[in-house]
């Protein structure tokens, strides 16, 4: 009986040294621009086309104080008010800055923090650069959806 229990106990350890691995190399290399904590609301902004076009593309600008666990972050999610379609295109750590602007010559680019972004099919993530910083390399733009 003794023996039964001491290879159970021995079997969940081992279990639950397994999943926690796994979820640990699932944060590691396995990330999304899904699971970020949504933050404090700063502003809204709207697209230059907003009005002339009325593609009807709005930008939310979130703030994510600093913890023990993280440092502060920005992360902006647009949403398309005809589609109904909400998702994260800007994620950088470090940082409260939130410049947002529109190139009158590129039509879909959003400029933020001096980074461009397509804000149709592109994103950015500070986690995808080396030190979390931005680098205007030709690689990069394909990311950002230019």
């Amino acid at each position: 009986m003794k023996r039964k229990a001491c290879m159970i106990v021995a079997l969940l350890v081992a279990i639950i040294i397994t999943f926690n691995i796994a979820y640990i190399v699932k944060d590691e290399f396995f990330y999304s621009l899904n699971n970020l904590p949504t933050g404090e609301l700063l502003r809204e902004d709207k697209s230059n086309s907003f009005v002339t076009l009325s593609t009807g593309n709005r930008f939310f600008v979130y703030e994510i104080k600093a913890t023990h666990e993280h440092p502060s972050a920005i992360r902006v999610a647009v949403k398309n008010d005809q589609t109904g379609e909400d998702r994260t295109i800007y994620w950088q750590i470090g940082t409260l800055e939130n410049l947002i602007s529109w190139p009158e010559d590129q039509e879909g680019v959003v400029i933020i923090n001096g980074v461009p972004i397509d804000y149709i099919n592109g994103y950015y993530d500070c986690r995808d650069y080396p030190n979390f910083t931005y680098t205007s390399q030709e690689t990069n733009t394909k990311r950002n959806g230019l």
